[in-house]
C-alpha cells in the first residue's frame, strides 16, 4: 500500500494496473485448478492517462501506440519469441510473417510463471492520441505495409500508417 500513496498519479497507476496483472495471472491459474495445461495464455494491455501524464502496462503481445498527427510510436513491448529472434538478427523482418515461432509467446497471464509487466510512463498533451490492440503477428505486418482504419462504432475514423 505505500508504492500506491506516494509518487505521481503515473506511478500509482503502474503499481495498481501491474498488482492488478499479477492477481489476474493468479485467478487465472486458481480457476483452472493450476493445470496450466487448461489455462490458455491471455495477452493484456493496460492504458492510465492522468494529468498529461501517461502509464502503459503489458504482459504478451498486446500492444499501445501514441499519436501525434500521422506518427505513431509503439510504448508497449511485444514478449514473443519472434521479436527476440529479430532483435538478435536471427530473423529479419520480412521473415516474420511466414515464420514458425510467430506466435509464441515469452509471457503472459496464464504462462507457467507469473508475468512481470513491462511498464512505460511519459507524458503527453491534447494534440497526442492513444490506441490499444491485440494484433495478430500477420496482421501486424500488413499495417506496416499498408495503412490500418480503426474505427468500428465509432464516428471518426483513424489512419495509422507504419505503426507496428
Amino acid at each position: 500500500k505505500k508504492e500506491l500513496a506516494a509518487g505521481s498519479p503515473a506511478k500509482r497507476a503502474a503499481a495498481i494496473l501491474s498488482r492488478g496483472l499479477v492477481t489476474a495471472h493468479e485467478n487465472i491459474i486458481r480457476e483452472a485448478g493450476g493445470d496450466h495445461k487448461l489455462c490458455g495464455k491471455s495477452a493484456v494491455v493496460g492504458l492510465y492517462l492522468s494529468g498529461g501524464e501517461y502509464t502503459v502496462v503489458n504482459a504478451g503481445d498486446c500492444r499501445a501506440y501514441m499519436g501525434h498527427g500521422s506518427q505513431w510510436k509503439q510504448l508497449s513491448i511485444d514478449d514473443s519469441l519472434l521479436r527476440l529472434l529479430i532483435e538478435r538478427g536471427d530473423v529479419s523482418p520480412e521473415e516474420a510473417p511466414t515464420h514458425p515461432d510467430q506466435n509464441i509467446l515469452t509471457q503472459a497471464l496464464g504462462g507457467a510463471s507469473a508475468p512481470e509487466p513491462h511498464i512505460k510512463t511519459g507524458h503527453f498533451s491534447s494534440a497526442n492520441s492513444f490506441i490499444t490492440a491485440k494484433i495478430a503477428r500477420s496482421f501486424a505486418v500488413f499495417a506496416e505495409r499498408h495503412c490500418l482504419y480503426i474505427g468500428r462504432k465509432q464516428r471518426r475514423i483513424l489512419k495509422l500508417q507504419g505503426i507496428c
